[in-house]
């Protein structure tokens, strides 16, 4: 190999009392991530489908995940640009007012300190990493790609769940898994943002689980592992593995996460040892997975993102159906020493 070629080299260089190369650049200690789903259950506002649609609601969410610093931040169904360009909003009140002139979605709620991509196909699904923590590979000069972090192919056919073109046969368009790394001096984090495949409603009225995209994409998160280099898979996996109506996706969940697998789970757990849900039916759909770390999220509870925002103006107050209707996740890991 051309190391022990050199070695000779490299020996007669320090004989001649030349500096020591300098000692690598050890790994953080920690590693703070946060995912949040940034979406709720109306779906039927015609400009502002299951988003975030109150610019000073969104000012307050954004507000508080800069206050939570997180080195790595995975936002879902974030307000993409071409929702603003498909007409003229009028009310100063709503995201989309004068958005040529406003920054993208993604950098208003974040801030200035993060390098950003979101997913290349809808741009709905986006990564912050905090410029401090090291370069967010696809971010470009500016540190904002919407469309920076390729997504693998959908498994299945494609279809629409705001149109209500989805059925158990297809994957939504929106169903995503992104990819994105972060270079430091201290190396490589890969970095799986997935937001899986949603169970939903046919146009008919029929119900449907969606499982078969969802096994499909998970299992290529599965296959496409780099057991090589550290890796962070986060985000809304639609499906909480503890549950028996995902047991397809658990059978593939067990292949790649727990001891002696590729990936470890840092989900929270109540003291009983069940799951904290991360939705208020009970389930817990939204995970932090690392091939590296050690260390338990924490399942934010109203007070650390909206409990402050005043709701009472709005129809519902609290129950608001455009208020955040996932919680977020929040880890601080430690990265082994080493």
């Amino acid at each position: 190999m051309r190391r022990i070629a050199l070695a000779p080299l490299l020996v007669a260089v320090a004989a001649c009392g030349s500096d020591p190369a300098p000692a690598p650049t050890p790994h953080p200690e920690t590693l703070r991530v946060l995912t949040l789903n940034l979406g709720n259950r109306d779906g039927d506002d015609p400009h502002y489908p299951y988003r975030l649609r109150l610019s000073a609601y969104e000012d307050h969410i954004g507000a508080a995940l800069r206050a939570l610093r997180p080195d790595v931040v995975a936002l879902q169904e974030v307000l993409p640009d071409h929702y603003c360009e498909a007409f003229d909003e009028t009310d100063p009140t709503r995201p989309c007012f004068s958005h040529d002139e406003r920054p993208a979605t993604a950098r208003r709620l974040l801030g200035a300190d993060y390098a950003i991509v979101c997913d290349d196909r809808l741009h709905f699904e986006c990564l912050g990493v905090h410029r401090d923590f090291g370069r967010l590979e696809g971010a470009g000069e500016a540190g904002l790609d919407l469309t920076g972090a390729p997504n693998d192919p959908l498994p299945l056919p494609t279809c629409s769940y705001v149109d209500q073109t989805c059925d158990e046969d297809h994957c939504d368009l929106e169903a995503t898994a992104s990819r994105a790394a972060v270079v430091a001096k201290w190396g490589r984090l890969d970095l799986v943002h997935l937001h899986l495949n949603a169970a939903g409603f046919e146009a008919s009225g029929a119900f449907y689980l969606g499982a078969r995209c969802r096994v499909g994409q998970l299992q290529q998160v599965a296959d496409a592992l780099d057991p090589a280099t550290p890796t962070v898979v986060l985000g809304d996996f639609n499906f909480d593995p503890s549950s028996p109506l995902y047991e397809a996706e658990a059978a593939v969940w067990d292949t790649i996460v727990g001891d002696e697998l590729p990936l470890r789970d840092h989900g929270e757990r109540d003291p009983e040892g069940g799951r904290v849900p991360t939705v208020a039916l009970g389930f817990a759909i939204d995970h932090v997975l690392s091939s590296f770390a050690r260390g338990t999220c924490e399942v934010l509870d109203d007070p650390l993102i909206d409990a402050a925002f005043d709701f009472s103006a709005l129809d519902g107050g609290a129950s608001w159906a455009g208020r955040v209707d996932h919680r977020a996740v929040l880890c601080d890991l430690a990265w082994p020493a080493e």
